[in-house]
């Protein structure tokens, strides 16, 4: 071989090089970018201040967010994260782009001048969701609005926002306000309605109520009702954050008066009794039965909002089961409702 071909054979090597990986003598090859520089310059760390599994996001933005940690725990992780993925967005190109940069474990997502709400996920190389996190799209600033409460005997206060999680319109009466929905203890939300859903007498629609979601591609996905399965469970719940557990039930052992079998509740199987939460209002009628989530993940499940995630164990229990979603309350309606009856009862119940 000539020597002028040898050239031309070398050179040509050291080209693919730079397509692939780059052609540094000194250094090596170089690191291939995840993340494109006018995103990850742009972006604002969502979990600067703490992980969450919901943020507040400003419309127009670029946000970037821890995704090592499952939710508010600075211990326990993800695992392999290997992608990024928009589980669903409640409006046609509210999420723009998303990205992963698996080296640093941290996930950027390119936000619309819009409001909305949307869910993002990370999957293993499988393909399978390890966790998922529920960014609340919106003009809004809790601490511009935050209230709360007088201190109660044992001078505790509760501070809330002034809205429902995922709500994008104050206006009431709007469906906007609404927010999201939650099902048990999961921390990924529903989204709320955008009708009154009117069914005939044989269960077809008249109107459906439930909102039309899209993928990144802006296309509509399957509607959560026609996605529901029985027999839920807290890992079925993570990988499928989209999934709603459609409760079952099972006799209890006992007849009624009439000697028809008595029936409860067939729960997924991390749910469990708590004295501590045997609060008025259960739509269950044994007091023993509580929807509630165990001491070991009630934190990492917790589904509030980064910098509103340390509310004491019991207000949290509390939220469970008088609100779902947890509702919004005006100072005024905040201030009554402290001194109602139920919410006395509730704080002896937990105390």
């Amino acid at each position: 071989m000539t020597n002028y071909k040898k050239s031309l054979l070398a050179a040509l090597l050291c080209a693919a090089s730079v397509t692939f990986a780059g052609c540094d003598k000194d250094n090596g090859p170089e690191k291939p970018v995840y993340v494109p520089e006018e995103i990850s310059t742009a972006a604002v760390n969502l979990s600067e201040n703490g992980t969450a599994n919901c943020y507040i996001v400003k419309p127009g933005s670029v946000a970037s967010f821890d995704v090592a940690h499952k939710g508010n725990s600075a211990t326990e992780l993800t695992g392999s994260a290997a992608s990024v993925k928009l589980v669903w967005q409640d409006a046609k190109g509210l999420v723009k782009s998303l990205f992963l940069n698996p080296e640093t474990k941290t996930a950027y997502a390119e936000i619309a001048e819009s409001k909305g709400n949307a869910l993002v996920a990370v999957c293993d190389e499988a393909g399978t969701i390890l966790w998922s996190w529920h960014l609340w799209i919106c003009d809004y600033d809790p601490e511009k609005t935050l209230f709360t409460t007088e201190a109660n005997a044992s001078g505790t206060q509760w501070t809330f926002m002034d809205r429902n999680i995922g709500a994008t319109d104050m206006n009431r009466g709007s469906f906007d306000n609404f927010g999201m929905l939650y099902q048990w203890g999961r921390k990924d939300p529903f989204p709320g309605a955008n009708a009154f859903t009117i069914i005939n007498d044989d269960y077809s629609y008249v109107e459906d109520g439930e909102k039309t979601l899209y993928d990144i591609d802006g296309k509509a996905i399957s509607k959560i009702k026609d996605l529901a399965e029985f027999h839920g469970t807290i890992e079925k719940s993570i990988q499928q954050p989209a999934t709603f557990f459609a409760m079952t039930y099972k006799t209890n052992g006992n007849v009624d008066e009439s000697g028809n079998p008595e029936y409860e509740w067939n729960m997924p199987h991390f749910v469990k009794n708590r004295a501590s939460a045997r609060h008025p209002g259960s739509p269950h009628r044994d007091p023993e039965m509580r929807p509630t989530v165990p001491e070991l993940i009630i934190h990492v499940l917790d589904r509030k909002e980064s910098r509103y995630n340390q509310q004491p164990e019991k207000v949290w229990i509390f939220k469970i089961h008088y609100f779902s979603p947890p509702f919004a309350l005006s100072p005024a309606d905040a201030a009554a409702f402290a001194s109602s009856a139920a919410f006395k009862a509730s704080k002896r119940a937990s105390s």
